[in-house]
């Protein structure tokens, strides 16, 4: 099976909605998130895409909260960084204020205030957002010691204890990826990539009717996100499930025509079905938006040498080579029975040169050395 390369768009999953409406109220519903998992993560999930956290579609108690939230977090930030230098006996001071700044701009490029940035929350996008809280508690923690030094280590035992067995339970969610994804459809069975994951899993260990009912119900709540549709295709292609196969990459060839990566699937479903105009019409849409793809000029190639189009088939079989297909022996003998096939013997022997550099196994030179016994007795008188 030819393999595709990837041109896809970044956009939250399942929120393709974000494009059409104000995405200030699904954003401003992500603070509650943001303050809950530093303070205290006890829900902790693989995948926060919706419908596991929601986009809203007006104003409404959550992110009017996220607001609040959010406001607050700069209100304490100002007044804190006006009280002068960090000193943890003060009622607030600059320690606090970095601590916001820090934050604020940290998380920026990944909240989809300014942009969409392909996700809507992760907990791995709080590790350099998570410097500023800690300086901040470390303020709250040297304050609480100066001031009540009997409360401190109490609370601090109780603290650390808490997040140290928070953090074990959590652990044990990551012994593999079966146990991961299982973990994420038990605690929350609306996750659309778990669905598609878990499908997969089922995918690659054979059980066919299971994947596809997990990939229908990812279709259901992902919607029709094009790398999804894209991925279940290459799927059901791998099984010879053609027509599924075909049916979703033109659902998502339509919706999404300025990407290469449908039109490159189809190109190669209907070559590896001998179905050479379709595959040369499909090759020839998936360039138009992508000329540097090696695979598609390899299938534009093999498409038109079946039709006997030898010249233009030369020309896209040399384009697969110069665009990254050239390690592949077999790239380099196709394009030398090109060039017998247009009468240049001589570029034909230059070629199988250069295929015999890149064979490995005995076999593969044998078939070498036996086309160029060919090429050499084609061109005695």
């Amino acid at each position: 099976m030819y393999w595709v390369a990837w041109h896809i768009p970044s956009r939250p999953w399942g929120g393709d909605l974000l494009e059409e409406i104000p995405r200030i109220w699904t954003v401003a519903g992500l603070w509650p998130h943001y303050v809950r998992l530093l303070f205290f993560p006890a829900d902790l999930v693989v995948d926060y895409a919706p419908a596991v956290v929601s986009v809203y579609h007006s104003w409404n108690a959550v992110n009017v909260a996220g607001v609040l939230l959010a406001m607050l977090f700069l209100v304490v930030g100002w007044v804190s960084w006006r009280q002068g230098p960090m000193q943890p006996t003060g009622p607030a001071n600059r320690a606090v204020g970095f601590a916001v700044v820090w934050f604020v701009i940290s998380i920026s490029p990944v909240s989809n205030f300014l942009f969409l940035s392909g996700i809507l929350l992760a907990e791995r996008t709080f590790y350099l957002p998570s410097v500023g809280f800690a300086a901040g508690i470390g303020w709250v923690l040297m304050a609480v010691y100066e001031r009540r030094r009997r409360l401190f280590w109490p609370a601090l035992v109780l603290i650390l204890g808490l997040l140290s067995l928070r953090t074990y339970t959590r652990n044990l969610t990551w012994k593999d990826s079966l146990t991961v994804f299982d973990t994420l459809l038990n605690e929350h069975p609306e996750s659309g990539r778990g669905q598609w994951v878990m499908g997969d899993l089922l995918f690659q260990t054979g059980q066919v009717g299971p994947s596809l009912q997990r990939y229908r119900l990812a279709v259901g709540i992902i919607g029709g996100h094009y790398t999804l549709l894209a991925e279940i295709s290459r799927r059901l292609m791998g099984e010879r499930m053609y027509d599924q196969a075909e049916f979703l990459l033109r659902f998502a060839y339509e919706n999404r025509p300025e990407f290469s990566t449908a039109p490159a699937l189809l190109s190669v479903l209907h070559a590896e079905q001998e179905e050479w105009e379709e595959a040369e019409s499909w090759a020839r849409r998936a360039l138009e938006r992508d000329d540097s793809d090696g695979i598609v000029h390899h299938v534009l190639s093999s498409s038109l040498t079946a039709q006997e189009r030898f010249d233009e088939a030369l020309v896209h079989r040399q384009e697969a080579i110069e665009k990254g297909e050239g390690r592949h022996w077999q790239q380099w003998l196709w394009l030398a029975q090109l060039r017998v096939q247009v009468g240049d013997t001589t570029a034909a022997l230059v070629a199988i040169d250069s295929a015999e550099v890149r064979a490995t196994e005995p076999q593969e030179l044998e078939q070498l050395e036996a086309f160029r016994d060919a090429v050499r007795d084609s061109r005695r008188p």
